[in-house]
C-alpha cells in the first residue's frame, strides 16, 4: 500500500474546510511506521530509510514541517504530491483507514 494513491474523505479532525469533497493523496506510511524529516537531500525517512519520491512537486515550501511521528493503528500517513500547498498529514495528522474510499489505478 505504500506509495498507493488513495481517495479519501477528510476526517473531522482536519476541520470543516473541504469536508464535502474527497481528497486524493499518496500513502507514505502505514500503522507502526515511523516518519521523520529530513536527510541531507531533503527526503523524508520511513523507519530510518530515506524515501525517494520522484513524483513530488519540489517548488514552494519543502518538507521541513514534517515532524517525527509513529503512525497509530488504524491510521495512514497521507501526503499530497504538491507538498508546498497540500493540507495533509504533515499539518493535520494521520487519516483513519476507514476514511479511504478508493485506490487510484495509474
Amino acid at each position: 500500500m505504500i506509495s498507493d494513491v488513495v481517495v479519501f474523505n477528510p476526517p473531522a479532525a482536519w476541520g470543516p474546510e473541504g469536508q464535502d469533497q474527497p481528497r486524493i493523496y499518496r500513502v507514505i506510511a502505514v500503522p507502526g511506521d515511523i516518519i521523520s524529516c529530513c536527510d541531507a537531500r531533503g527526503r523524508i525517512a520511513r523507519n530510518g530509510t530515506a524515501v525517494d519520491e520522484p513524483y513530488i512537486n519540489k517548488s514552494g515550501v519543502g518538507q521541513a514541517a514534517i515532524q517525527t511521528v509513529t503512525v497509530p493503528d488504524g491510521q495512514l500517513y497521507l501526503l499530497g504530491d504538491n507538498r508546498g500547498v497540500a493540507n495533509d498529514a504533515s499539518q493535520l495528522g494521520p487519516v483513519p483507514v476507514k476514511s479511504v474510499i478508493g485506490i487510484v489505478k495509474l
